[in-house]
């Protein structure tokens, strides 16, 4: 099957790369995997003789932020290390890691449309070196399924998980069953993962462990929230006097909005009373523009504040809010994880829509957290809602979500420094049962 495969992306070849070359997404794909041949972090360690220890393989920024702990721990270690990636979504956070980590870490863009067998840059079979491979949730191309079943490779899935499994059809059915078959040890996303790929798919016991290692990744981001806020936030201090003004259960942020997302609110909101903020989705300003509008109609009598990085702006918004309060949408990229951390409550966006956006950031940060009914796709929502039933609502029409924030200002929350605790123990007999972090070789010749 796997030559069958191979013959019929070697007849597409010329029709991506000398035909359809013309159309400005495949262009710009083409010219995205090409800079596997020129770009210095690309070059496979074979090429110097080298073996890594460990390849990771991710296809976006979500995967990348799942096996982040254990890829940090392995490059800290100073062990060789191989990351493959899919989307050009990552390719900015990847190139960082490689500037930082030049010495021992090679970053090779996957070949979608320029694989050719047996060419370097373009065959991930030739490019690989290590004998320890480790993919993430489901994304399995055929080259690597290929790769991760040799005798001589440690196989190791991260984030597993087997949610919407029975809603696949018969094909899709068997061949992930054939893959999760393949690896030689899982981590899956939750206990009721690991359950379901002992019980549904047979597979042995010692060859499945469940946990998920973003709640402690985020825990440590979290854990120095002001001081990145202090840097990342303009003119901060002076948005946290704004919030300070409320109680901190009164204080609700909409996280990963969009503009659909502003049926949530009515002209009876209460923000006497209420901090009200909203971090967009999209934060071109067409979209802003667009979002003001929609606020404006829903909020006639309020002023709709953007804090962004104009410091004369954000001096103008803050003495304003004072006299009086209203909207305020933050117009600024990577504060939302730390943001959390102020606020009480928080409605995530998403779930109204195609799928719900990170959970586990405002849970972590000690927020009532509210979503749309959509979370098929996601596996913490099944963490959140198997430990702390109490922390997260499905919120199944968006009229209702302030309703329920209402209601849920005076109900106790459960505390999670147990949960933390816990996660702590297991990562650390998790790392031990995955070998991380061990190597002392930094690669063989």
């Amino acid at each position: 099957m796997f030559r069958i495969y191979q013959l019929l992306r070697l007849f597409y070849y010329p029709f991506f790369n000398w035909v359809f070359f013309v159309f400005p997404k495949i262009n710009t794909r083409l010219k995205f995997e090409r800079l596997n041949e020129s770009c210095a972090h690309s070059q496979s360690f074979k090429l110097s003789s080298k073996t890594a220890d460990i390849c990771f393989e991710v296809s976006s920024e979500g995967e990348l932020e799942q096996i982040r702990p254990v890829l940090m721990e392995e490059l800290s270690s100073g062990a060789l290390v191989e990351l493959v990636f899919a989307s050009d979504s990552v390719k900015k956070q990847c190139s960082a890691l490689a500037e930082e980590f030049a010495d021992n870490l090679r970053i090779f863009r996957y070949p979608l449309l320029t694989y050719l067998p047996g060419r370097w840059w373009s065959d991930p079979l030739k490019w690989i070196s290590a004998k320890k491979l480790v993919l993430c949730r489901y994304d399995f191309f055929p080259e690597l399924l290929k790769y991760g079943r040799k005798k001589d490779v440690e196989f190791i899935l991260l984030s597993g998980s087997l949610k919407n499994f029975e809603t696949k059809s018969g094909p899709a059915k068997k061949f992930y069953s054939f893959s999760y078959h393949s690896f030689d040890k899982i981590v899956a996303a939750t206990a009721l993962d690991q359950e379901r790929f002992e019980e549904k798919l047979g597979i042995r016991k010692s060859k499945v462990e469940s946990f998920d290692f973003r709640p402690l990744a985020i825990e440590k981001r979290q854990a120095k929230a002001y001081e990145t806020l202090g840097h990342r936030f303009p003119d901060f201090e002076s948005f946290f006097r704004l919030a300070q003004e409320y109680n901190p259960r009164r204080r609700i942020v909409f996280g990963s909005f969009w503009e659909y997302e502003t049926e949530a609110f009515n002209n009876g909101f209460d923000f006497k009373n209420n901090f009200l903020c909203l971090v967009p989705h999209k934060l071109d300003d067409a979209s802003i523009g667009s979002m003001k509008v929609k606020l404006k109609e829903k909020f006639p009598e309020q002023p709709i504040y953007e804090w962004n990085k104009d410091f004369l702006n954000n001096k103008s918004v803050a003495e304003s809010f004072f006299k009086r309060p209203g909207v305020v949408i933050i117009n600024l990229k990577g504060v939302l994880c730390e943001l959390y951390t102020i606020f009480g409550a928080s409605f995530v966006g998403g779930g109204h829509g195609v799928s719900v956006h990170s959970l586990l950031e405002p849970f972590m940060a000690g927020c009532m957290v509210y979503c749309g009914p959509k979370v098929h796709r996601s596996t913490e929502y099944d963490l959140i809602i198997q430990n702390y039933p109490d922390r997260l609502r499905i919120v199944d029409r968006l009229d209702n979500v302030v309703e329920n924030f209402e209601s849920d200002i005076s109900t106790e929350l459960s505390d999670i420094t147990k949960f933390i605790k816990q996660a702590k123990n297991k990562r650390k007999a998790v790392m031990k049962w995955l070998q991380v972090g061990e190597e002392e070789t930094n690669g063989s010749i």
